[in-house]
């Protein structure tokens, strides 16, 4: 029975398996605080969808991520991580902390936290001074302080289009002439830039990742000196313009996941577990036992254990004994 159980789970083990693959659904998104999504497959950066998935086979809700706090040991080890969120069906109102090992549930879709960053807040004006860019730029880690690689396009600036690209440093210090940070928490930020001023490139109909900027047909300002910001320190920019550092938000990186086949394999697993334990403790006996009719009748006992025959010899002599009687 063991045996069997254990083979037959293992068969429904890969039918979840292959159910999940085919119709399971992974998603990731970078989510600036104040901003969120909507569980719709144009809302992620970056999908792996089934083979049979469908859109429609979504969950439908909506996640804000409101505040995201991070704390760090003195020698800067990441302690904790907690991303204060809202959510909802239609609209996001209840909240929820999503944090490691800890995600957000709603249906069969689940919300794991799985990376963070920092997010300056840039103000850009042009020569006319009309504002072109107010928001926050979600910054890559590079290393473990959170020194950051940051790239800002200004494709509505006027006359020409204008174009970032530098670093950012939550505890920043500067060794042999080049910025670092000794510390992944906040406490020095400033964001480093160097300056272009030309065209970006976006009209040209081929595809342009928002971490990479092509300066390929872009003058730089100052012959390309980087210029270090404080928060709320300004650049004015040569020939009119300026880049203001606001502040500093943070970013969460969030991953959705749909696995239809995981209570199957859960259960399969189950009884992998079970079958393997009947295997191995219960001892598998065989005992014949044969009748030949006469005057008296003669009756034939035989036995077979494949483990522990000493206690079956006491246990086969056992039965005989009952027979006789």
């Amino acid at each position: 029975t063991g045996n069997l159980v254990f083979h037959l789970s293992l068969v429904l083990l890969l039918v979840g398996i292959a159910v999940g693959a085919f119709r399971g659904f992974k998603g990731t998104v970078l989510v600036v605080e104040g901003t969120g999504f909507s569980n719709t497959v144009a809302s992620y950066d970056d999908i792996n969808p089934g083979r049979r998935f469908h859109p429609s086979s979504l969950v439908p809700f909506t996640l804000q991520l409101q505040d995201f706090r991070a704390t760090y040991a003195p020698d800067g080890k990441a302690l904790t991580f907690d991303a204060q969120v809202t959510w909802g069906r239609t609209q996001a109102t209840t909240p929820y902390d999503v944090r490691v090992n800890h995600p957000l549930a709603v249906g069969g879709a689940k919300t794991y936290l799985i990376g963070h960053g920092y997010a300056p807040f840039v103000r850009v004006r042009d020569r006319t001074g009309a504002v072109v860019l107010d928001q926050p730029v979600a910054c890559l880690p590079q290393t473990p302080q959170f020194l950051s690689t940051c790239v800002i396009k200004v494709p509505d600036a006027a006359p020409q289009q204008l174009g970032f690209r530098g670093a950012f440093t939550p505890t920043t210090i500067t060794q042999d002439g080049r910025v670092g940070s000794s510390f992944p928490g906040l406490v020095r930020p400033v964001l480093t830039l160097v300056g272009w001023a030309g065209d970006l490139g976006l009209d040209g109909g081929v595809p342009q990742s928002v971490y990479s900027l092509d300066t390929t047909a872009l003058k730089p300002f100052d012959k390309g000196q980087a210029h270090a910001l404080s928060e709320g320190q300004t650049w004015q920019l040569p020939g009119g313009g300026s880049l203001t550092y606001v502040g500093t938000r943070e970013w969460a990186t969030f991953q959705v996941t749909q696995d239809p086949g995981k209570r199957l394999a859960l259960v399969a697993a189950v009884g992998i577990v079970g079958g393997l334990m009947l295997s191995l403790f219960v001892r598998r006996r065989r005992v014949w036992v044969r009748v030949r009719p006469g005057a008296p009748s003669t009756v034939e006992v035989g036995g077979l254990s494949r483990t522990d025959p000493e206690r079956f010899q006491a246990e086969f002599a056992e039965l005989v004994r009952r027979l006789r009687e």
